[in-house]
């Protein structure tokens, strides 16, 4: 498995949360940082995957057209 560095903000509060749930629980920031993504992503794909069997369901389907009648515009001939 390859890693890559990954920077990025976080308000302060949040970090001091994060590390104090980290010591308590004795993991690393990175760890529940990664445990935390990688749940994020697993259901994120669940849902795409399910919106797309969706759309494949609803595109077989087949657009729906639906054709109004236009009013024939009166005739005077027909007013007698």
């Amino acid at each position: 498995m390859s890693y890559t560095l990954i920077n990025f903000n976080m308000p302060d509060r949040n970090k001091t949360l994060l590390d104090r749930i980290a010591r308590l629980k004795r993991s690393s920031r990175t760890a529940i940082l990664n445990r935390l993504v990688e749940t994020f992503v697993r259901e994120e794909t669940k849902l795409i995957a399910e919106d797309g069997d969706l759309a494949e369901m609803l595109g077989s389907v087949g657009p729906k057209v639906i054709r109004r009648n236009k009013p024939q515009p009166m005739r005077w001939e027909d007013s007698y």
